[in-house]
């Protein structure tokens, strides 16, 4: 009989195979096409057309296959995990973005209470009588640094000699502290001081005016690489080198 005639014109036939074509589609059933195992399925069509040879069910079915395909992907356009993984994706992003505010208060709170690093312009809105203590205080640690000072005698002259030299030299003793910033990550490891000027402890690069640097402010001195949150007063543990 001809599939593709006489037989084309029933509902009946092109259903069943319709119906064989999705369950294996699903995986409900593991069996290839005209197996053995075919003959006891009732969605197998060749023992409703027994007179058609095997190519022409192969090809009937080949056509039931692609319509099948398309009515199994307009009935279901994302499978379920595609599903979890959109969520999993919101769920990433929403947890970012609050990690991220919870950084940033958290920043917000430190920056209050340690120095804000920008460029000091002189006149009322500043401290002018502090700048000219940082100012002073600065050009002599530049000179005791340009004659290799060591403070604490490990035979270097760096950031630990600059910190205590200007915490030594500083005129106010209750307005200047001895700094330390170790950064867990990018390798980040200094001495430094904060003076407390214009109602907040401000940063300052001690070795600002032996360096050359524009600026004697931390966080324009180390854009890169400091972070406010990673300071610890140390003051303590250096004082020891004082003279």
């Amino acid at each position: 009989m001809n599939l593709t005639g006489n037989i084309s014109y029933s509902n009946g036939i092109q259903q069943c195979a319709m119906e064989c074509a999705l369950k294996r589609f699903n995986r409900k059933c593991k069996y290839r096409f005209n197996s053995y195992i075919c003959n006891s399925c009732r969605y197998y069509i060749g023992q409703y057309v027994p007179e058609a040879d095997s190519r022409q069910l192969e090809l009937f079915m080949m056509q039931a296959e692609n319509k099948a395909a398309i009515l199994k992907s307009r009935s279901s356009p994302f499978s379920a995990s595609v599903i979890s993984l959109i969520m999993i994706v919101i769920f990433v992003i929403i947890a970012h973005i609050g990690a991220y505010a919870s950084i940033n208060r958290t920043q917000a709170k430190l920056e209050r209470s340690i120095p804000q690093q920008r460029t000091p312009v002189i006149g009322v809105t500043t401290g002018v009588a502090q700048h000219q203590n940082i100012h002073n205080t600065l050009n002599i640690v530049s000179s005791n640094l340009k004659n290799k000072a060591d403070v604490n005698g490990d035979r270097l002259t760096n950031c630990i000699d600059a910190a205590v030299l200007f915490y030594q030299y500083f005129p106010d003793r209750d307005k200047v502290r001895i700094m330390e910033n170790r950064h867990p990550t990018n390798g980040f490891h200094h001495l430094f001081n904060v003076v407390w000027t214009e109602g907040n402890w401000r940063a300052v690069e001690p070795q600002a005016y032996a360096g050359n640097y524009k600026s004697y402010w931390m966080r324009d001195v180390w854009p890169d690489v400091y972070e406010v949150r990673h300071n610890r007063d140390v003051t303590n543990q250096y004082i020891r080198y004082v003279r």
